[in-house]
């Protein structure tokens, strides 16, 4: 076997480091050790919307979606033709375009329209809260506001103030008031209330047995 010149070896050694640093590094030529992986396109087009991260609290709409109008409850208009009504986070009522409805879906939302309801307080807790008198004085001293007073006659319940519950008209919101039947003090809460949940107050408030057919409706 003959001797080959250093300078030969020498020549294959760079040609090795140079072809390791390739496959193993950074370069173009190889798949890095540390660099991120190839990622495949989605099957699903509406993956493609980032139904994960919408959030529609501005009203940052995915593509091709309408959020739901009262003013266009049945989906008449020519923006809203073929699309689906979802319900998305309990909160926004959207027309969303075939494609994306299975990954609303996916994602936790439902068909149809939202329930929207009032934030305050409900029909039934406004008529539980009066069941126990059987002497019950109503009154709306305020537009949209009704006032329960257990009143003496009768038997049962506690005579005094029962509750006082109100959608506050101008103010986006609504308030209850309940006074404790042993010490007789008043506790009053205020939440805020959008325009949609303002009129799930009133509807409330105006559906209750005890609501005087007198008060605005």
């Amino acid at each position: 076997m003959s001797a080959r010149p250093a300078r030969y070896f020498a020549s294959l050694a760079a040609v090795s480091a140079a072809l390791l640093l390739v496959s193993c590094g950074s370069g173009s030529l190889g798949e890095s050790v540390t660099g991120p992986s190839t990622v495949q396109a989605p099957a699903d087009p509406s993956a493609q919307l980032g139904l994960d991260d919408l959030d529609l609290t501005f009203l940052e709409l995915g593509q091709g979606e309408v959020e739901w109008s009262p003013h266009d409850p049945d989906g008449v208009g020519a923006n809203v033709q073929g699309k689906t009504l979802i319900c998305h986070k309990g909160k926004h009522s959207l027309w969303v375009p075939p494609p994306a409805v299975n990954g609303h879906l996916r994602h936790g939302d439902t068909m149809g329209r939202c329930q929207v309801v009032c934030p305050c307080f409900s029909t039934s807790d406004i008529d539980g809260a009066a069941s126990g008198c059987s002497n019950v004085n109503a009154s709306c001293p305020s537009t949209y506001s009704l006032g329960l007073f257990c009143a003496p006659g009768g038997s049962g319940g506690t005579i005094g103030n029962i509750g006082y519950w109100e959608a506050v008209v101008g103010q986006n919101s609504c308030s209850w008031t309940l006074w404790d039947p042993l010490t007789g003090d008043a506790v009053t809460q205020t939440l805020p209330a959008d325009a949609a949940q303002f009129e799930a107050c009133r509807a409330a408030i105006t559906m209750s047995s005890y609501y005087p057919a007198s008060c605005p409706q």
